[in-house]
């Protein structure tokens, strides 16, 4: 039991982690300021007017990802 609590003691960092898909300006909006250590958000195609500005900054080792959500162009115009 010993060696499995420092295991248990990540899990609920992991378990918390969310997947922020953002599809429109009011959803990055939404992301920038929901976000938190480990979180993920998926920009899809197309052009967005608001800035990538979380409120988090993440932690080391569990950072906060803005990533394209396929091969297709993203643009962040601010």
């Amino acid at each position: 039991m010993k060696k499995l609590l420092p295991l248990l003691l990540l899990l609920p960092s992991l378990a918390l982690a969310a997947t922020y898909n953002v599809t429109s300006d009011a959803t990055l909006a939404t992301a920038n300021s929901s976000v938190a250590a480990g979180d993920t958000v998926l920009l899809n195609a197309g052009t967005y007017m608001v800035a990538i500005c979380p409120r988090d900054s993440g932690a080391v080792g569990n950072p906060i990802v803005y990533r394209g959500a396929a091969a297709r162009t993203t643009v962040i115009a601010r």
